[in-house]
């Protein structure tokens, strides 16, 4: 988080940052623009997803953003390809599940899909984060679900 404060410090913009459990949050509904996920998702059992995904609804403003970076499947830093039922034969998530691109798309299905692609690789020297064996996505939540 360090890293991001000491950007929204240099940027000089107002941003409030929360890092808790996200399924003990106590905020108020519709009170988020915008909510960034960097690596909560692909850790989550396939049974929260719902849970998951009601939150991101129940907290975003109507028009309001979702912004997801999660593993790909077999990536480089993660990114297990086993199916919803090994995940609990297994009672692992093999250090986090990793996703395809129409994954994504069906499990966030009621978003609406700004675009969902692979993150850009980006050398440390570079002033934006980016690594292989990722996907990221943008959604965007609209008026009506």
């Amino acid at each position: 988080m360090q890293w991001a404060q000491k950007r929204v410090d240099e940027a000089d913009v107002n941003v409030d940052f929360i890092c808790a459990n996200i399924f003990e949050l106590n905020l108020q509904e519709g009170s988020f623009d915008f909510i960034y996920d960097s690596g909560c998702f692909h850790h989550i059992a396939p049974h929260r997803r719902v849970t998951y995904i009601e939150l991101i609804h129940t907290l975003l403003k109507p028009n309001g953003y979702f912004a997801l970076c999660s593993f790909e499947e077999h990536g480089t830093y993660g990114g297990s390809a086993i199916s919803d039922e090994e995940v609990y034969i297994k009672r692992s998530l093999e250090g986090g599940l990793g996703y395809t691109e129409h994954q994504l798309k069906e499990i966030f299905q009621s978003l609406e899909e700004i675009e969902i692609r692979k993150m850009t690789a980006k050398s440390d020297e570079h002033q934006y984060f980016g690594l292989e064996g990722f996907l990221v996505g943008l959604f965007k939540r609209n008026r009506r679900r």
